[in-house]
């Protein structure tokens, strides 16, 4: 047994206490008053979150057994997290008010974003299964689909330790900083752990390089492509229902 993996389920505990920190004011403390469709995808994606956390100590543990039968049910509920997660999308789109939310420029390009990182999320799962009896490859892949989803939360964490810093009338300048700074964030971390695997030799690089690059290329489509009319159509088409309602 590998100690990189002794104490993995300690440090994915990081990122699930800033995902619950980034959607405290969204979602957690609006528990009671919250739409259905962000119940499926909240409570859906924190169960995935758990059981992420829970299979590498199963392996440490030599519990193979249990950590396969999670691993099964992990994959089940991550399929939930992403079909949810369209739904939640719809709303972002449909449900924004143009005086008041400051993303509504950006509705549509921010919504291409989040549709850039599910397809990620679900990519790495796909590899993760392939890769299944790979145990370095497994993990790596497993581990991407933290970093594939983390922005929506460090988005939201960004914006409320910079918000208080920032004149009353906040600028769509300001959002784009914070994009930024949240997706250089995650970047950062991927380096960390790029050079963790090569001095632990594990010369793997495709999961963790494959999301930096995308965090690279996304806030740029995010300012370019902001009130987009082709990308609105293409939305439109999407979510037909939502738009006719």
């Amino acid at each position: 047994m590998k100690k990189s993996y002794k104490y993995l389920h300690l440090w994915l505990i990081i990122p699930f206490v800033i995902t619950l920190l980034g959607f405290y004011n969204t979602y957690w403390s609006r528990f009671f008053n919250t739409p259905l469709n962000w119940h499926l995808h909240g409570l859906s994606a924190t169960i995935w979150y758990l059981i992420l956390i829970i299979q590498p100590y199963l392996y440490s543990k030599g519990k193979l057994k249990h950590h396969r039968t999670f691993g099964i049910i992990g994959f089940l509920v991550a399929g939930f997290v992403a079909a949810s997660a369209l739904s939640v999308i719809s709303g972002h789109i449909t449900g924004l008010d143009p005086e008041l939310d400051i993303i509504y420029k950006y509705r549509y390009s921010l919504s291409l974003t989040d549709f850039i990182y599910i397809a990620g999320f679900l990519f790495a799962l796909i590899m993760s299964i392939i890769h299944r009896k790979k145990i370095e490859k497994h993990s790596l892949w497993l581990i991407s689909t933290v970093f594939w989803v983390f922005s929506p939360a460090t988005d939201r964490v960004t914006f409320f330790v910079i918000n208080p810093f920032l004149s009353e009338k906040s600028t769509w300048f300001d959002f784009q900083i914070q994009f930024w700074i949240s997706h250089i964030f995650i970047i950062l971390i991927l380096l960390i752990l790029l050079f963790i695997n090569y001095r632990n030799g594990n010369r793997y690089w495709i999961p963790y390089t494959l999301i930096a690059a995308v965090h690279l290329v996304t806030p740029i489509l995010l300012v370019e492509l902001a009130d987009s009319e082709s990308l609105g159509q293409w939305f439109e088409y999407m979510y037909r229902p939502a738009f006719s309602e």
